[in-house]
């Protein structure tokens, strides 16, 4: 099953050293796979079944989910969360 999600997110951008940084609200949209978490680069067995017994067996499921879920679903810091979601995310886009 493929599933496209919008959703409007928040993110700041910091343009260079000396200029603040601003917050600006972009439109996100995911292709929400249903390829199985192991295709993450990343992800192995054992990793595969931690997320998916946290409820995030697909790809489509770990690009879309919160970071701190993905944290606490893998025991490891925010940062490597959010790179798997990346990675996840990276997977989800359209060919072409």
């Amino acid at each position: 099953m493929v599933e496209v999600v919008t959703e409007l997110v928040l993110i700041r951008l910091t343009p260079s050293a000396g200029t603040p940084s601003t917050a600006t609200e972009v439109q996100l949209t995911v292709i929400a796979s249903g390829a199985p978490v192991a295709d993450v680069n990343g992800v192995g067995r054992a990793l595969a079944a931690r997320l998916a017994s946290a409820g995030l067996p697909t790809v489509g499921d770990l690009a879309l989910s919160d970071a701190e879920r993905i944290r606490a679903a893998i025991g490891g810091s925010l940062e490597r969360a959010l790179k798997l979601r990346a990675a996840a995310v990276g997977l989800n886009r359209p060919s072409g």
